[in-house]
């Protein structure tokens, strides 16, 4: 029986260096649009947060949200977090929820884009769920 060029002994080195780039760890870029209208949206980020440091991988953490009376909550907590972080703050008003979420996501890429950051591009919401 033979067995593919990866258990080769005799591979050539160009194979084996391809194997190696696979098991290069990229860049995770974690969107989280956020609405000041959510009442629990420290406490949400916080869980988030938590959840994100559990990741090995090197990872920056944008965070999109309208400009609003309580900008310093996200950034306190964003600092404490201990993450790689981008506080991003938008000054245009958008009266829907939904289309807010979109702008802010649309926002963070084209910010992804501009700084030409390569990575693994995951968007990650504030939600609670009940279970």
């Amino acid at each position: 029986m033979k067995l593919g060029p990866l258990f080769d002994e005799n591979a050539p080195e160009e194979e084996t260096k391809e194997t190696e780039e696979v098991n290069v760890r990229r860049l995770v870029i974690v969107v989280t649009p956020t609405s000041g209208r959510n009442k629990l949206r420290g406490v949400l980020l916080r869980r988030l947060a938590t959840t994100l440091k559990l990741v090995a991988q090197l990872l920056l953490w944008i965070v999109v949200e309208q400009k609003s009376d309580d900008d310093s909550e996200v950034s306190e907590i964003l600092r404490r977090t201990g993450i790689m972080y981008k506080h991003v703050v938008l000054k245009e008003n958008v009266s829907n929820v939904d289309s807010e979420m979109d702008h802010q996501r649309n926002i963070a890429l084209n910010h992804i884009e501009h700084h030409r950051l390569s990575g693994i591009v995951h968007f990650a919401g504030c939600s609670f769920a009940l279970f």
